[in-house]
């Protein structure tokens, strides 16, 4: 599910305040690119959002995430992560 104007009020405040600067391999991510695979609607937002994952962004030049700076962008910045899995309940 693209998340393009879902993204969370949090993640947005994160945003103004210098997250839109998020890099991963020094090159700047765009936050509204993220895709979120893993969620479990069934489980509601708690328990259903611990599986979920990144499984798709860009960088801001449009250039796609290769699986290991997708992995990269999972581990270092979890929080956000879940944050916009939420937002998929």
């Amino acid at each position: 599910m693209k998340l393009k104007n879902l993204i969370p009020i949090n993640v947005l405040k994160e945003v103004e305040m210098g997250a839109n600067d998020i890099k991963i391999d020094g090159k700047p991510l765009a936050v509204d690119s993220i895709t979120i695979d893993g969620v479990d609607k069934s489980q509601g937002p708690d328990d259903g959002t611990v599986d979920a994952f990144a499984d798709y962004a860009e960088f801001q030049d449009g250039t796609k995430l290769t699986d290991a700076q997708l992995d990269k962008l999972n581990s270092e910045h979890s929080d956000m992560i879940i944050d916009l899995a939420i937002q998929e309940f």
